[in-house]
């Protein structure tokens, strides 16, 4: 056994070798010794692998520390949860008809959009027991409520639509309709779930980065929501976990937005009102049942005046959290012109409201 080892040419591999032998052999004491000069090529060398390594293992710490955890860390394997649904949907008791025993639960909906049916996500959505309603959609992939739009992106679509900018003209169209708007990445379940190595992320803005153009979406549209998963596997859990507490999504509605028709709601229990008459002579005439005065007739109605809507996020006071009480308050930007201080103040606060009245009653 050796007690003395002498290095001429130092290695931080060889000496992490000895360390593990020293640390098997108990009784020996193992001594190490370099043979270099003083602030020698040699010697910046050895320091510059020693600070290399530090660098890594920081690196891995922190790694560790924000490492988020998958949601089913603590669940059953994917193949015993897929066993056990197939057991728990197809019953073969003769009793139940079959295959008629199910723990399925009615209603849960989701409005698609037929493209999307080329992909896995519809059928997997359906299996689950989620109420999948097909239809061609102008905006976004997936209606999860009258709130929340989302379009799905895979890593090579992902990609493509980001250099030839057909992503932004999405983000923009679901800020436009939709109050939560969601960008969903989905990964090919077995490969890296990273868009880029983490050595390739720089502290600069590049042209050609696809982690500088998120950030730039991003910094264009506050209110874009991402969110990513492993597989559709991961994304059918991750949309019934956005679905908790949610209203339902409406189909005709749904359609509507984006292609300036607004078409008979059949989820609605209202009567339909015809919105050329009440409309103050708009000379446009269509039918709905979602009704003016709800949450989804506006949201459709908004279409016929989304430059309007651009210009009220422009002024003073206005921004994407209050933009929406204005447009429940009044019909134009001339009655929010005539609106006074106190009015405005009840709609969207008292900073807001001074700026907002400033601009309207300030002389040029």
């Amino acid at each position: 056994m050796p007690s003395c080892v002498i290095l001429y040419d130092p290695d931080v591999t060889f000496i992490r070798e000895l360390e593990v032998f020293q640390a098997t052999q108990v009784n020996l004491l193992l001594d190490i010794y370099f043979m270099l000069y003083e602030e020698s090529a040699e010697q910046q060398a050895y320091l510059s692998e020693i600070q290399k390594e530090k660098r890594a293992f920081d690196t891995l710490i922190h790694q560790k520390a924000h490492l988020m955890m998958p949601a089913n860390v603590y669940d059953l394997p994917f193949h015993m949860k897929m066993q056990q649904n197939q057991q728990m949907a197809y019953s073969m008791d003769t009793r139940t008809g079959g295959r008629a025993k199910t723990t399925q639960k009615p209603g849960v909906k989701v409005v698609v959009d037929v493209r999307e049916f080329r992909s896995a996500l519809p059928s997997m959505l359906h299996k689950e027991g989620l109420m999948v309603l097909p239809i061609t959609l102008e905006i976004g992939d997936y209606i999860l409520s009258p709130q929340i739009c989302v379009e799905r992106k895979s890593i090579s679509d992902l990609f493509g639509s980001l250099n030839s900018g057909r992503l932004f003209n999405q983000a923009e169209n679901m800020r436009r309709f939709y109050q939560t708007p969601v960008l969903l990445i989905e990964f090919t379940q077995g490969k890296a779930f990273s868009l880029q190595d983490a050595s390739e992320i720089g502290t600069e803005i590049t042209a050609t980065n696809i982690i500088s153009k998120l950030t730039l979406l991003i910094l264009h549209f506050p209110s874009l929501r991402i969110v990513w998963s492993r597989s559709p596997h991961a994304t059918v859990e991750l949309f019934k976990v956005i679905k908790k507490h949610q209203d339902e999504p409406d189909m005709e509605t749904a359609a509507a937005l984006g292609n300036g028709t607004l078409t008979e709601s059949a989820g609605s229990s209202s009567t339909g009102t015809d919105a050329g008459q009440n409309g103050g002579g708009s000379g446009t005439t269509s039918t709905t049942r979602a009704g003016p005065n709800s949450e989804e007739g506006r949201l459709a109605a908004s279409y016929y005046n989304t430059n309007a809507m651009d210009v009220l996020k422009k002024l003073p006071g206005i921004n994407e959290h209050n933009f929406r009480k204005v447009l429940a308050k009044v019909t134009n930007l001339a009655e929010l012109s005539r609106l006074s201080l106190d009015e405005m103040t009840e709609i969207i606060g008292k900073v807001c409201a001074k700026k907002l009245f400033t601009f309207f009653n300030t002389s040029l």
